[in-house]
């Protein structure tokens, strides 16, 4: 869209039309030498030096992280964890007002007052005189000079008088009513009162914040030049405008008129997101940002779009700081590749926030991996605690258990899968890197695989020194076991499972599962898969088992004491995986059928059981109390 009011020469400005201070409106005097006006930027990226910036954020437990210039910081957590408190104190302690309840300290530049009158004279949309007083005025702000001289004398400590210069926050409340639209000014000779007005002046910036809505939404943003005492904007088709034709041409505003509709008459999603859009990129006089919940309103491809935008096209020399509950918006920051991304994770126990950071470079390696970028990994950020299992079925399973006997614990615990156990180490690796609490559940053939079993057992924390030598062993001892089944058990047992069908009869479910069975038995390591504990001989064995079931759960990893998820019930229909899981629902009372009380007592367990250490030496082995049936 070609910008009809392409800046000329300087006119002279008329008096502003300034809101009532007092019972009276003293005469305002328009300086005869305007100030500079401030650069239009065509892109965020370019380069200002800003008048203040964060330096190190201290949260109550003591954790420092340090913000870079530019720094994009994404603050995220469980509810209720202080994410949208932070924002408020971090811009508390800039403007003299610190609350220290998660916030405990914040170090920032204070500019000399040198550096501030060259900003307000430089960015300040409008200079004026009033009662012989000096004021810089803006979106958001206006400032005398009497003031400033009087506060930046030193001792400083704080930047109060030009924190709405400075810094801007967006929170929910003026989320929707953000982007309606300004009253129609002069845009050439009066100071900015909206984003808008900005807009107006910059058709690169336009013509990209619409890229970014056209492809969350399928319909371009566009300025509506032509609508009288107001500058809406419209969402819909862009009308092409003809050489003879500009923005404010009766043809051309009637077909815009038809094509689009106005942006304040659509819902709230797309105006939640127009008004993100002008409050981080537009405003050029802020040098640190603040953006609460910028997902509010939006379904999860906007709020993803979103955050590429914010990663994006933010701009470079400012800090800008988030906090969200979304993974949605971190998978798109995240999938944005910046180097000045922080990753936060913000919790609170004990009356104590506590903070965990990755670096954008990190974080977005850890993204990256498939596993992170296609499966709901990152939503455990957002939880207070994560479980992951092997497969699918096994978290389907253990959550409805979870479901059914603790149905209010649902709501912070995030059940997840790592498609195998070998991918289960990089999830423990991602997520407790930014603190979160995680627990592992595997089959017991985990212990078949040392090196699978070490990364896993370490990577929650576990002394490899503790269960090294009874790993080995017991091993050792399972490999040395004779096949449970021999050739001729085999066949056996196949020729029973045919011998009620014939030749042309199509091979049952009940044979399948049995001939499957058969063969599964021929390895001792399936039969323990298959029994469990009660398949462990007593002696050494038993022992050095169960101090690998204690020494596991005592760090988070718990090993599935009867074997594997499908031993915990045998089902009618038999079976394994999604079919045995649907027969479990229906036909089982997950709270209370007999059938189900071992798979209930494992799971709580692990739910009741802090992911740093087990309550119990033996709380990995209570209510086993059947008696050991050796392999082989």
């Amino acid at each position: 869209m070609k910008n009809p009011f392409k800046r000329g020469a300087q006119r002279e400005r008329p008096k502003p039309q300034m809101d009532a201070r007092g019972p009276s409106e003293p005469e305002i005097k328009v300086r005869e030498t305007p100030s500079p006006r401030p650069k239009q930027l065509d892109t965020p990226g370019e380069q200002a030096v800003p008048l203040t910036q964060i330096k190190t954020i201290t949260f109550s437990d003591g954790t420092a992280v340090t913000l870079p210039p530019g720094a994009l910081l994404v603050i995220c957590g469980p509810n209720n964890a202080g994410k949208s408190a932070a924002l408020r104190e971090i811009r508390g302690f800039l403007g003299g007002d610190p609350k220290n309840k998660v916030i405990k300290k914040v170090d920032f530049l204070i500019p000399t007052s040198d550096a501030v009158f060259t900003a307000l004279r430089t960015k300040a949309a409008l200079v004026y005189r009033k009662d012989g007083d000096e004021h810089y005025s803006g979106i958001g702000y206006d400032i005398s000079e009497s003031h400033l001289r009087y506060f930046f004398s030193p001792p400083v400590h704080n930047i109060g008088p030009i924190i709405n210069f400075c810094t801007a926050i967006f929170d929910t409340e003026g989320r929707i009513s953000g982007s309606n639209p300004p009253k129609s000014i002069p845009v050439l000779r009066s100071p900015p009162k909206h984003p808008i007005h900005s807009l107006q002046r910059n058709e690169n910036l336009v013509d990209r914040l619409s890229h970014y809505f056209r492809r969350s939404f399928g319909a371009d943003l566009i300025i509506h030049f032509g609508a009288g005492g107001e500058v809406p904007l419209f969402v819909g088709s862009s009308p092409t405008i003809a050489p003879d034709e500009h923005p404010l041409s009766s043809s051309y505003v009637e077909r815009l008129e038809q094509s689009a509709v106005p942006l304040q008459d659509q819902g709230d999603g797309m105006r939640s997101f127009a008004t993100v859009m002008l409050g981080t990129v537009v405003l050029q006089s802020a040098d640190v940002i603040f953006l609460d919940e910028p997902e509010a309103f939006l379904h999860p491809p906007q709020a993803r779009l979103l955050g590429q935008f914010l990663a994006a096209e933010r701009r470079r020399n400012a800090q800008t700081i988030i906090a969200t509950h979304s993974a949605d918006i971190l998978r798109g920051i995240l999938s944005v590749h910046d180097a000045e991304v922080i990753i936060l994770r913000l919790d609170r126990s004990g009356g104590y926030n506590t903070a965990a950071s990755l670096s954008g470079d990190v974080a977005a390696e850890i993204a990256s991996e498939p596993l992170t970028k296609y499966s709901n990994i990152l939503d455990g950020i957002f939880h207070r605690r994560v479980i992951a299992c092997e497969a699918d079925t096994d978290s389907a399973f253990y959550s409805a258990i979870l479901d059914a006997i603790e149905p209010d614990a649902q709501a912070d615990i995030l059940f997840t899968h790592g498609n195998g156990k070998s991918s289960l180490s990089k999830i423990v690796r991602s997520l407790r890197a930014l603190h979160t609490p995680i627990s592992v559940i595997v089959d017991i053939d985990i212990l078949n695989d040392e090196k699978v079993f070490r990364d896993l057992f370490q990577g929650l924390g576990g002394d490899w020194a503790a269960v090294e030598v009874q790993l080995r062993r017991f091993k050792t001892a399972v490999d040395n076991k004779q096949n449970y089944l021999k050739v001729g058990d085999v066949k056996e047992e196949i020729s029973k499972a045919l011998a009620p069908l014939r030749d042309k009869d199509p091979l049952t479910f009940t044979a399948k599962e049995t001939i499957v069975s058969a063969i599964r038995q021929a390895s001792p390591w399936d039969a323990l898969k298959t029994a469990g504990r009660m398949a462990v001989p007593a002696g050494q064995m038993i022992q050095d088992f169960d101090l690998l079931l204690e020494k596991s759960g005592a760090v988070g990893l718990w090993i599935v004491p009867v074997g594997e998820l499908e031993s915990f019930c045998k089902t009618k229909q038999g079976g394994h995986g999604p079919g045995w899981f649907r027969a479990v629902l229906e036909d089982f009372d997950l709270a209370a059928a007999p059938e189900l009380a071992s798979a209930r007592d494992f799971v709580r367990r692990v739910y009741s059981t802090s992911t740093t250490g087990a309550k119990d030496s033996d709380s990995a082995l209570a209510n086993l109390e059947e008696p050991p049936a050796e392999i082989g």
